[in-house]
């Protein structure tokens, strides 16, 4: 702003110049580099890596609300965990009933159907509708919200025993264009929602957290 207005000074340009420097300082020192370097969602974020970071493996059960259109879907899932990649998702409830995916790093995903072809075992593409497993970690959900906080303005507040961050953003995948994380008092995540407007299209629940208990390895085996 400060170099449009010099642009059309009359002054010249050589006494403007100092001012214009100062100013572009200025101007840059106050800019925040991004919202989340607002005290509550920065120390959130932080507290969130950390407990992440301390993590080696964990089990849950996630109960998951989807929409999109006029389809809804409910589902509870299994997830078992353990850095950096192994990943086995099972669901006990909902459409798809008995479908198991097991991810292990790389561009292929391994699973079966539930009911009558439960005995397939296919590979599956990550960009499979049944290879969200790749997603599914808490891992993948801190990288998606750092990566909202250097693009979008993020607010944090308490709410009973939890953290609670949200933001607001140009529609993104599926005409998102608000999401919620909720961590709780372990700085872990125990909720998250995205909408669309008004409209809530996923909400997902994660309980019966089991941090760093011991895997057996066939778990990862399909």
């Amino acid at each position: 702003m400060a170099g449009s207005q010099a642009a059309r000074s009359p002054v010249a340009g050589a006494r403007l110049a100092p001012r214009i420097a100062a100013l572009a300082l200025l101007a840059v020192s106050v800019r925040p580099a991004s919202a989340a370097e607002t005290p509550a969602a920065a120390r959130a974020l932080a507290g969130f890596a950390a407990a992440w970071q301390a993590v080696h493996d964990y089990r849950c059960t996630i109960t998951a609300h989807e929409a999109l259109g006029r389809s809804v879907q409910d589902r509870v899932y299994r997830l078992v965990f353990e850095k950096p990649h192994d990943t086995r998702l099972s669901i006990v409830s909902g459409d798809g009933r008995g479908g198991v995916a097991v991810w292990r790093g790389g561009p292929q995903v391994r699973g079966h159907r539930g009911g009558l072809l439960s005995f397939l075992t296919l590979n599956l593409g990550l960009h499979s509708s049944l290879a969200t497993v790749a997603q599914a970690n808490f891992g993948a959900l801190l990288d998606h919200w750092q990566q909202l906080a250097r693009d979008a303005s993020v607010e944090a507040a308490r709410r009973d025993d939890s953290t609670v961050l949200s933001v607001t953003h140009p529609p993104g995948p599926g005409g998102v264009t608000r999401e919620v994380l909720a961590l709780g008092a372990d700085d872990l995540p125990v909720g998250y929602q995205q909408f669309e407007g008004d409209r809530e299209v996923k909400k997902v629940r994660y309980r019966d957290v089991v941090l760093n208990g011991p895997i057996p390895a066939a778990t990862f085996s399909l």
